[in-house]
């Protein structure tokens, strides 16, 4: 869903010319090649990792750039179910392996 990949791995894939962000919109901080991030499947935009969890973390739900929603309506009750669930368990890791976008990928 909200894949986690390092920047220099995204910048690969880029095609020339892209106009791709080479700063995170919610630090407004550069990405650097190692620092891992979340490039968001709906609209592509890319942010740190723990910018985007820090965003989700207060309940947003849609892209902190365009507004585009993080999960597709198809998959939204699932992605509910899953942070119900989360929170139930309290499981006090921030973004790690317990994430609950990364049991969710």
């Amino acid at each position: 869903m909200l894949p986690v990949m390092k920047f220099n791995d995204v910048v690969c894939s880029f095609s020339p010319g892209s106009n791709q962000a080479e700063q995170c919109a919610v630090c407004l901080y550069d990405f650097r090649d190692h620092e891992e991030i979340r490039r968001l499947t709906n609209c592509g935009h890319i942010f740190h990792r723990a910018c985007v969890d820090r965003w989700m973390d207060h309940d947003q739900i849609t892209c902190p750039l365009c507004r585009t929603a993080f999960v597709p309506d198809e998959l939204m009750e699932v992605f509910h179910e899953k942070l119900c669930a989360a929170s139930v368990s309290a499981i006090p890791e921030f973004g790690g392996e317990f994430s609950v976008i990364n049991n969710f990928l």
